[in-house]
């Protein structure tokens, strides 16, 4: 999850109508950083030529929480093992769904590919995979230039992740700033 919040005292000041304007910006601005996390982990996939049959890429997810929170990700049941890697002797993938993929991404058909599916899911068993950190770089990339950019990034762990703007981060509050100034046309 992302959060992108602003300091309490500032949100108390302001009358009700302000309130809601910049909650609505809060949440816009975090739904920009959840987007940008996607999108740069989609590209991370393409550029490992790690995207057969796009289910994985077309599982991407930006879910508007409310509150300036937003929680991203992709929904496919194999991208942990994807973002992970695995172990040795972790169970095998379903031959049915390796079979799909190397038909997606070899075109072989019939009892070629199943052939093909059945000594990949054999070596996977086996051996293992590589990590490919698709996500986790993509995630940390967008959080360095926030934190570049002034914002203050909290909470790395258990797969919860904050950008907290406050006021004493100037470059940042800046942009928020100028973001609401032009919906009030200041």
């Amino acid at each position: 999850m992302i959060r992108v919040e602003i300091d309490k005292s500032v949100m108390q000041r302001l009358s009700k109508e302000w309130k809601k304007k910049l909650e609505y910006e809060l949440d816009s601005i975090a739904y920009d950083v959840g987007r940008e996390i996607i999108d740069r982990a989609i590209k991370n996939l393409e550029e490992d030529n790690a995207i057969a049959t796009g289910y994985l890429k077309n599982s991407a997810f930006v879910e508007l929480l409310g509150e300036g929170s937003v929680r991203v990700g992709f929904s496919a049941p194999y991208a942990i093992f994807v973002e992970y890697g695995t172990n040795e002797y972790t169970a095998p993938p379903p031959i049915n769904k390796i079979e799909e993929w190397v038909k997606a991404k070899f075109g072989y058909d019939g009892r070629k590919a199943h052939s093909i599916a059945y000594t990949i899911s054999r070596e996977i068993f086996e051996r293992g995979t590589e990590p490919r950190w698709f996500f986790k770089n993509a995630l940390y990339s967008v959080l360095f230039e926030l934190d570049r950019a002034g914002a203050q990034v909290e909470g790395i762990s258990r797969g919860e992740y904050y950008v907290v703007a406050k006021e004493e981060h100037k470059s940042l509050w800046r942009r928020i700033l100028d973001k609401i100034k032009r919906v009030f046309r200041w």
